[in-house]
């Protein structure tokens, strides 16, 4: 492997890749790096604005390496983010076909860098089925945060498993006695 080779290899590894010339399109599970801007492309949902900033939500699934369900759906966790972006730093590029209600934003790489643990994208392909762990279900701002029903629509367009959105939904009513 030459030098080129590797910086790229470290690049996919971190989340980060580089765009392809032979490919205009941004990849929906991971942010893109464009080099002639020093910019970072990802597919975010779009939850609000005002005159100066746009709201975006960001849900990061995190999957515990060793754990899978019987018919091989991978098992993932939430970590809900949001971020407030300034409008005159940003470009929303387009809309992600088949995606609703999300948008690829063009964000330059010094604003990413300062808010990369909201931005960040972390998404599984393939089958995966939303866990939401004991501890979880039990946190005050955890449960705030999956009661936002951006989060529910998020949900159910990132991973339309029928399973995960009941998981949801009962997490929800049951952790209704801890938000008291």
């Amino acid at each position: 492997m030459n030098l080129h080779e590797n910086i790229n290899r470290i690049k996919e590894v971190m989340g980060v890749i580089v765009e392809q010339e032979d490919s205009p399109m941004f990849n929906f599970n991971k942010t893109t790096f464009i080099p002639e801007d020093k910019s970072i492309v990802g597919a975010y949902m779009i939850t609000g604005e005002d005159e100066k900033t746009i709201e975006v939500l960001n849900i990061k699934e995190i999957h515990p390496e060793d754990k899978f369900y019987m018919d091989g759906a991978k098992v993932y966790h939430l970590s809900v983010k949001k971020a407030r972006l300034p409008k005159s730093q940003i470009e929303i590029l387009s809309v992600v076909d088949d995606k609703e209600g999300f948008n690829f934003i063009k964000i330059p790489y010094w604003l990413y860098k300062k808010l990369e643990f909201d931005l960040k994208v972390e998404r599984i392909e393939g089958k995966k089925r939303l866990d939401i762990t004991a501890k979880q279900s039990k946190d005050k701002n955890f449960l705030t945060q999956i009661s936002d029903p951006n989060v529910e629509t998020y949900i159910s367009v990132v991973n339309p498993d029928k399973s995960g959105m009941d998981m949801l939904k009962y997490t929800i009513l049951r952790g209704v006695k801890y938000m008291d």
